[in-house]
């Protein structure tokens, strides 16, 4: 999503990384299925050989067998961010009105609407002090 007109009139943005209105949401239901991924890709990692697991990591991922030469960093980074795209679910606070918006289906680009009962706002800001 880049831009998303609230029910209220405002414009939420997401065009940039830190947003203190945006957060992720994994279901609870996912928890097992998640980690158990995550287990066994970093049990690869540490129990084989580093040439195996270029190996294996090509497999499938690439044409070619030198474009599989990732740093470790790069391997790791891209598994997460696999993982996020199957099981994250964005999440949107309208900076004006309160209004939650909830992406239901990781796999959908779709947000419904909560209006919450409070005047709480920034719920989802960060309460680390910096990113």
């Amino acid at each position: 999503m880049s831009k998303l007109k609230c029910i209220c009139g405002h414009n939420i943005v997401d065009q940039t990384d830190f947003l203190s209105y945006k957060a992720e949401y994994f279901s609870d239901e996912d928890n097992e299925l998640y980690y158990g991924k995550l287990t066994s890709f970093l049990e690869k990692l540490v129990k084989e050989p580093t040439q195996d697991r270029e190996d294996q990591f090509a497999d499938g991922r690439f044409t070619e067998k030198h474009s599989s030469r990732l740093a470790l960093s790069d391997e790791i980074n891209d598994f997460l961010a696999g993982l996020r795209m199957i099981f994250a679910h964005d999440m949107y606070e309208c900076e004006q009105c309160g209004r939650l918006w909830i992406q239901p289906d990781p796999a959908r680009n779709e947000l419904v609407p909560y209006l919450p009962e409070t005047n709480q706002r920034g719920i989802l800001k960060s309460h680390r002090n910096s990113p």
